[in-house]
């Protein structure tokens, strides 16, 4: 190759012999996990430090470098371009051989142009990740001139270095997989939060080792969750009637289709997209959200949320620390490239940020087709009383089977009071819930079903915290409220009357602790 040499470890795919024996070696049974560095086609060089991956990664992976033609012998030998690894691109292909039929995944890693530093620091964690995973990886031995120590997180150096500080104002660097493999550092601490583990002190900076942090993440979740919340989940699955999303790395939950469109059409893989999620019978269950979350979860007991959205700021990373400390440089990652490779590399830079425009308009296109797919209500009436009971009602006959309805009765006796409609719009302005949500909530309570399900939360409205019940003196109508929203002090509820007659008047919504009238 011109211009690049291979390192120790590493061996360079460029004849058909080297082919013969990388292909062998990656359809062993008993091997290493495999990174296949391909070089992209007009370059000389891998557009990544191969001595990077192997200060990180050591000897726990077996590392390929495939010249274009070797990327080409690969799609041919595996029969599919979707087993192969895509030229110019990183694949990791785990030693379990279930990668073949798609049982276990093979991560492909698409470069970056734009960000090489978050490129290496991708392909790094998704190799610990798949090493963790099948429980190759193990921790490195505790040195013995180490001691055990209470240590505070003081910032993060790199998706995968994270800075603690000891007791004694000792200085320490700590690897983000020693947590958790595959997730950057700064969605796993926060600063200031403390750790137990080993500190070995180490010149300028030291070395310190967690210890295995207890979790039991189904009860951590669901505890979280509570009867009902919204929250952040990525898209790990999706089938034409389901899809399959993470709370947290291991905790995933389904949303199902009621078989009116696939489900393809509404989500992309790894999309971050807001879900309710309710307790129904100790259950778990799900559907999209419009509205913003109201509670997150992370990967680790006192973390930071473990997913964020495009909108969401992200911290930004610490300064990397001079001296003793191993930082990942943009100078490493930087080849030293010829001017055609210079000029090719600025097309491929434009090609990805076209690329990402497009993957961002597409996200938001199947948003709005989420949002589309439920029931849009034209205005046709002036009259706004008029307008929400005929909202209303049709909301009744799409949600609710129209085997069921004898059962849950539309009681249209119910009264709008003289604020209601008001409260409704002020809310909705807010952009903390939607009108559809409210009209969902206000069918229930007509035809009584907000009284059987668990995570609407109908109870008597009191005068204080276990106090008697809200009567109104000149009706004795009793105040009653009910759940929009779960999961946080300022979730949304709605008040309403329970009148003598047995019929339902609104009386507003707004956040829990707002007051009734009586």
């Amino acid at each position: 190759m011109q211009g690049w040499s291979s390192e120790s470890q590493t061996m360079v795919v460029a004849s058909r012999s080297d082919f013969d024996d990388f292909y062998r070696q990656l359809r062993a049974t008993d091997r290493k996990p495999v990174v296949a560095i391909s070089i992209a086609n007009g370059s000389h060089q891998p557009g990544i430090d191969v001595s990077l991956l192997e200060k990180e990664l050591g000897d726990a992976v077996d590392y390929f470098v495939l010249e274009e033609n070797a990327t080409f012998w690969l799609t041919d030998a595996l029969g599919s371009r979707h087993l192969s690894v895509h030229s110019g691109w990183v694949r990791i292909y785990p030693a379990d051989p279930g990668w073949v039929d798609g049982t276990v995944m093979a991560p492909n890693l698409r470069p970056s142009m734009a960000n090489r530093r978050l490129f290496a620091e991708r392909v790094v964690a998704s190799a610990l990740e798949i090493l963790f995973q099948a429980q190759r990886f193990e921790r490195s031995e505790i040195a013995p001139n180490s001691r055990s120590m209470e240590v505070r997180v003081t910032g993060v150096a790199s998706a995968t270095e994270i800075l603690v500080e000891g007791e004694r104002r000792q200085v320490g660097v700590m690897r983000s997989h020693q947590l958790w493999p595959g997730i950057p550092a700064d969605r796993l601490v926060v600063k200031g939060q403390t750790l137990l583990g080993s500190f070995e002190e180490k010149g300028l900076l030291g070395e310190f080792m967690p210890r295995g942090i207890e979790d039991e993440i189904e009860n951590r979740v669901r505890g979280i969750i509570g009867d009902g919340a919204i929250v952040l989940a990525r898209v790990e699955m999706i089938e034409s009637d389901r899809v399959g999303l993470l709370l947290h790395p291991r905790f995933r939950i389904d949303v199902t289709s009621d078989g009116s469109m696939n489900m393809g059409t509404l989500v992309s893989l790894d999309d971050v997209i807001a879900v309710e999620v309710v307790d129904i019978d100790g259950e778990l269950t799900a559907a999209f959200s419009d509205d913003e979350p109201t509670c997150s979860i992370s990967v680790i007991p006192d973390g930071p949320p473990w997913l964020v959205t495009e909108d969401m700021e992200r911290p930004a990373l610490g300064t990397a620390i001079g001296g003793d400390a191993d930082h990942i440089s943009e100078d490493s990652l930087e080849p030293h490239l010829t001017p055609a490779e210079e000029s090719l590399l600025g097309e491929l830079e434009q090609v990805e940020m076209e690329r990402e425009a497009l993957k961002r308009e597409l996200r938001e296109l199947k948003a709005q087709l989420r949002r589309a797919s439920k029931l849009s209500i034209p205005r046709v009436f002036d009259d706004l009383e008029r307008q929400f009971r005929w909202e209303l009602e049709l909301e009744y006959l799409v949600n609710i089977p129209e085997a069921d309805r004898e059962r849950y009765p539309f009681d249209a006796s119910f009264v709008l009071g003289p604020t209601f409609l008001e409260s409704v719009d002020r809310l909705v302005a807010t952009g903390s819930i939607s009108r559809e949500k409210i009209l969902e909530v206000c069918v229930e309570v007509v035809c009584g079903l907000a009284r059987i399900k668990p995570n609407r939360g109908v109870k008597e409205w009191t005068e204080s915290k276990g106090g008697s019940q809200i009567v109104r003196t000149n009706d004795g109508a009793r105040a009653m409220r009910v759940r929009l929203q779960q999961g946080t002090a300022g979730a949304r509820r709605m008040k309403y009357w329970k009148l003598a007659t047995g019929a339902i008047e609104f009386e507003s919504v707004g956040v829990h602790d707002d007051g009734i009238r009586a």
